[in-house]
Order: structure tokens, then sequence, then C-alpha cells
């Protein structure tokens, strides 16, 4: 096109006129005059004084406000085609002038695109728009990132539905625009505090926020099946929504509310099977695999707030979690790294088993996946998915061999944690918990106080301490759960004898097994078992405050034949529950606990992320020295 009439073009659009701005949009597509100062000369009609009210009393005539809107429009859809030109073209020198442009009028900019997003129109343009600025520019980019203003605008685009309802996806190669923006928004350190204190101000935000993050999962799945995206689309669009997900949930004011309801945990298996449908490819499947790594991160890093790590699994359970497991397990050889991973992760939340609230709903799940018509030609095909599979079954029988008690305060008459308790009392009991720590139970008050004098009176501050601030942190080690635990430890002692009896004759030769602790690392599935000496226990700094009630269980583990060691590790989110048990061994070779000191071995957020519970439980030995 010629200058002159370009130029002629040009200033007539910058008067306002819509005819005239339609056409220089046209102009500039077809002839790809990506000039910056068109930019410049247009930019004014931008004024935020033009942005029509909402609701009613508008200080303009309707058509009026209609026609700034339609200026506005159209001078947002100028900008991003002379963006989308600069950038594929190498001209820096143009590229650094409209950056300039727009550091200094980004402000008004942003007005003008929450109005349009607001009304859920323009959500691709306007998203498209910001992050093609942001490449322009490093320095614009972090202006961006780190404003107020352009958070909110990001924030906005994000969480509001477009005019048929549904949440805007940019479904052109290579992924979402609006899903990059977002996830740069919540990469970058300045903008995530920024977004942040926004969530923190406004509850109606932060609920805006959680429901989209529930809902785009599904939502992707629906495109999915309607043919507007493929599948391998909306596997990465999911991999980047979960990483994203992910990197919000360091703060815990997102993370309470986004799991209270369990939703995303339950709609996230199912999308994945029907995202993949029928597909056989490898590559495919192992993107599967990366999006249950964050899964993992979600249910079993849990305990953050109010919302427990069991209560995670047994939502994803209820999702159909093992269905997915099945068909990953028949999609990718057995040697694949991410075949492994998956005989893990099933693993991890067998172990979970062990809790009554997970164990129904695993249990039944656990049953179909095994009666899937394939099923033995993967246990023919890989032996560790068989010895998992069998250790599995062994610990559900084990887990169903202990009785439900209507009132969770009741167990067997030998367990008191008092040293002056009498070891034969056959009769069950309701017991009596410590009120100033909850971490000891009694059978009675006379036991109570008798402990109180030998022990528990330099023990109950200090783990006073510790509850109370396990409690603020969404973990309770409650009398139903100690008990419980205490219960299966009963179950596995005696299931597994002839095991520890083959590890004593191996590793301590003819050294008789009452004269041995028993460990089970029951952490993740199959649980590692060993048989050790009293060595590491005997140091002082070992189990903490309770050093004094572990030298009386040792000296009585080494008077008497009858009485065993346990320690034994249980999985509970990011941290580990450890159990040192005294128990007794009965001629019938049923065991019954007298006591136990429980403790929680915590991590550290930074090295929960995509983690097996193996590979958390395996760093907290290596930071604490304990077994």
């Amino acid at each position: 096109m010629p200058t002159f009439h370009r130029q002629e073009l040009l200033k007539r659009a910058a008067t306002g006129s819509l005819e005239h701005l339609d056409a220089l949009s046209w102009v500039i597509h077809d002839h790809e005059d990506y000039d910056p100062k068109i930019c410049y000369d247009l930019v004014h009609l931008l004024d935020p004084a033009l942005i029509p009210p909402s609701g009613t009393g508008a200080r303009n005539p309707p058509d009026e406000d209609d026609v700034h809107t339609k200026r506005a429009e159209i001078v947002l859809t100028i900008f991003l085609g002379v963006c989308e030109g600069l950038c594929k073209k190498r001209d820096p020198v143009r590229k650094s002038v409209l950056a300039c442009l727009f550091a200094q009028h980004r402000h008004r900019m942003f007005r003008w695109m929450r109005f349009f997003i607001s009304k859920g129109t323009r959500i691709q343009h306007v998203s498209c728009l910001i992050l093609i600025i942001s490449v322009l520019d490093r320095n614009l980019q972090e202006a961006i990132l780190t404003s107020t203003s352009g958070v909110d605008t990001i924030l906005a685009a994000w969480t509001q539905r477009g005019v048929g309802g549904r949440y805007e996806v940019v479904t052109e190669p290579p992924l979402c625009a609006l899903l990059i923006l977002f996830r740069d928004l919540v990469s970058h350190p300045d903008a995530a505090n920024v977004l942040s204190e926004l969530l923190l101000r406004s509850p109606l935000r932060m609920k805006k926020l959680i429901r989209t993050l529930i809902v785009r999962v599904s939502d992707i799945r629906d495109r999915c099946v309607m043919g507007q995206v493929t599948s391998a689309f909306a596997l990465e669009y999911l991999h980047d929504l979960l990483d994203l997900t992910r990197k919000l949930l360091h703060q815990q004011h997102v993370w309470i509310p986004l799991f209270r309801s369990g939703e995303l945990l339950a709609a996230l298996p199912s999308t994945l099977l029907v995202v993949m449908g029928s597909h056989k490819g490898v590559r495919m499947w192992r993107e599967v695999v990366r999006c249950l790594q964050h899964l993992m991160t979600f249910c079993l890093t849990g305990g953050i707030g109010s919302i427990s790590p069991i209560h995670q699994v047994r939502t994803t359970l209820s999702g159909g979690l093992l269905q997915v497991i099945y068909a990953c397990l028949l999609n990718l050889p057995p040697s694949d790294p991410a075949s492994s991973f998956i005989q893990v992760l099933l693993g991890d939340f067998a172990a979970y088993a062990v809790y009554p609230r997970v164990a129904e709903p695993f249990a039944e799940a656990f049953t179909k996946m095994m009666a899937m018509p394939k099923i033995p030609q993967l246990l023919r095909q890989s032996g560790e998915f068989l010895a998992l599979t069998s250790t599995i079954t062994s610990s559900l029988s084990v887990v169903k061999s202990i009785p439900e008690w209507k009132d969770h305060k009741i167990i067997g008459g030998n367990f008191c944690d008092s040293s002056s308790h009498p070891q034969e009392t056959p009769e069950r009991r309701i017991m009596k918990g410590c009120s100033g720590c909850h971490s000891a139970f009694y059978c009675s008050d006379k036991c109570q106080k008798a402990d109180w004098s030998e022990y528990h009176r330099d023990e109950c501050h200090p783990e006073s301490r510790l509850d109370n601030r396990r409690r603020r942190g969404g973990v309770s080690l409650s009398a139903s759960l100690r008990l419980r635990l205490l219960e299966y430890i009963e179950g596995y002692c005696k299931f597994t004898m002839p095991a520890f009896e083959l590890l004593r004759a191996q590793k301590h030769g003819s050294t008789p097994l009452h004269s041995l602790v028993i460990f089970i690392d029951h952490v993740s599935m199959p649980p590692a078992l060993d048989v050790t000496t009293l060595d590491t226990y005997e140091r002082t700094d070992a189990l903490a405050h309770y050093r004094e009630r572990a030298r009386y269980y040792i000296s009585q583990f080494i008077q008497k034949r009858e009485i065993h060691l346990v320690e034994a590790l249980f999985p509970y989110g990011g941290s580990t529950i450890r159990v040192f048990a005294r128990l007794r061994k009965e001629g019938d070779n049923t065991f019954h606990a007298l006591g136990a000191i429980f403790g929680l071995i915590e991590s550290e957020e930074t090295v929960r992320d995509g983690k097996t519970a193996r590979q958390i439980r395996d760093y907290q030995a290596g930071e604490l020295g304990c077994q």
C-alpha cells in the first residue's frame, strides 16, 4: 500500500472513526505493515475515562458507550496484529520502540482489558496480547508480572467464563496462551507474592480461582470428547494446569479451599481415562504418568492446613485411580521407568489401607483391578508386579482381621502406657487419654497417676507443644489413629513372623528373635522388613523426650523373654508416623500391645514435590539419622 494512502488512513483512524479503524486493521494484516508508529497514533483512543460504567446510571447514552467499546476493541486487535508481526521478524529496533510504548501506557490498556474480560468477551485476544507483549521485552515482562494491575488482569482473564459460559482455551499450538500466561505468573516469585496478596484481600477472587482450577480439568475433558482439542493437546494442557496448581499450593490459604471438597482429585483420574480413550502410544501414556506425579504430590504430601492426606487418598480412589494405574500398566512396557513409577504409586496408595477410611474403598478397587482380563498377562510379564500384588493382598487380609469396635477408644486389655499396669487383664476396656498432650493412654485412673509420677510428668509438656504444632499443620495423631495402628502391628507381626525368623537367621545367625528389635517400614508397599539390635534405640536422642520410657521398654525387653520391641513406620502425607511399641507374645504366637511411643517425622515442603512416599521417608532418614 502506498505510504501516502496509509498515512491518510492512519490519520483518519486516529480520530476514532470505526470505518477507518476497521480498514486499518485489514491493511496491517494484508500488507504485513507492522510499524510501531501505528500503535503510538492510536493509543489515545484507549482513554480509561471512556470505559462504560457497569450497572445502571450510565453517564453516556448507550449508543455512545457502544462506539467507545467497539473502538477500543479494534485498537486492541490492531495492537495484537502489530505485536504478532514484530515477533515473527528480527527487528530489535521496532520491538524496543513498541516495548517503550506499552511500558508507558500499560495501565490504561489493562483497564480496558479488564473491562472486556468482565463482559466475557475478547478474552483470547487479551491473553494473547499480554503474552506477546511480555515476549517483546524482558523488562516489560517484569513490570507486568510485578504490578497489581497486570496480575489482576491475568487473574481475571484466567477465572472469567466466556460468552458461552465456558472458560476460554486458546487451542492453537503449541499450547493455550492463557494457560502459559497464568503459569508464568505463578512461577514468578514476585508475581506470586502479588497474587497471594490479591487473593488474601478478596475471598471472591479466591473462590473464583479455586472453582476455575477444578472446572478446567473437566472442561478440557469435554472439549476432547467433542473433538475440539486433540488428546495430545489435552494431556499437555492438563500437565501444565496441574503444574501451576502445584506451585499455587505452596500457599496454605490456597491448599485448604482447593482440596476441601475433593472435586479436583476425584475428577482427574476419570479425565485422564476419557482423554486417553483407546490410545496405545507409549509416549502418550508417559504423559499420563507425568500428570499422576502431580496427583501423587497432592495426595501423598498433604497434611497442610485442615486437609488430611487420608481424605486426599480416599477421594482420589473414588475417582477411579486404580483404573488409570491398570491402563498405564497395560500400555507401558514393563521395563519402562514410567511403568516402575506406576507400581510404586500403587504401593504408596496401598500403604494407606491401614487406615479405616481408606481400607474399604481401596480393597474394593483393588479387587476389581485384579479381576480385569489382562491382569494374568501382566503378572507373567513382571515379577515385581506379582510380588507387589501378593504383598498388597496379604496386607489387606491383615486389615480385614482387625475387629471393628463401635467405640474407637476400646482396645485389648493388655494395652496401657503405665509401667505399673498388670500384664494379664483379659477384658477389653475403655482407654483414658492424657488431657494435656493427648498422647498417652491408660486403662484406669490408678495407672495414669502412677505413670505421671514415674515418666509422664517430664513427657507431657514437650509433647503437648508438639501436638499443638502438629494440629495447626493439619496432623492429628488421634486416639483412634494410634490404637488402630497398634492393632495393625499386632496382626502384622503374627502374619509375617516366618519372614522375621528368616531375616534373623540371615543377619544374626543363632541370636534368638526375642533379642532383636522388629522393624517394619510400611510407608509403601511392599513393606521393608528387618530385625535390628538395640544399638540404635539406646542413643538418648533417638526418641527425644521419651528417652526414659524408651529405656524402660528396653530394660523390660532384655529381662522378659515374652516381650518384643517393634519399630513401625506408616505414611501420613509428607510426614512419617513412627511407632516404637512394646508387645507381649502369647503362647499361640499372637501379639498384644502393652504400650507405645508415637512420633512424627516431618519433611520440608521442598522435598515433597513429585516424590514417592519411600523417597520422602529416605530423605527423612538421612536428615535425622534414624532407621
